[in-house]
């Protein structure tokens, strides 16, 4: 599940093992800040519950007038 309000990002998923990640972020023109917590089954990591990430992306505007334009899978921007 992927939610984009205004320049808020709020997004989980859920992947092989029973692992879940919760992410958070904010979203400007040039510009993305987000953090994302893994958190895993007990049983899988000990006593260690879960990962934590930051993550910035940084947009640079380039000339693309020559470039050649093919069809892409949307997909979540962190």
């Amino acid at each position: 599940m992927y939610f984009e309000a205004n320049s808020l990002l709020l997004g989980t998923w859920y992947g092989s093992n029973d692992a879940m990640t919760f992410l958070i972020g904010l979203k400007g023109k040039r510009f993305q800040v987000g953090y994302s917590y893994d958190l895993y089954p007990t049983s899988m990591m000990g006593s260690n519950l879960g990962s934590h990430e930051i993550s910035y992306v940084q947009s640079i505007k380039i000339n693309d007038e020559k470039r050649v334009r093919y069809r892409t899978t949307p997909c979540p921007k962190f």
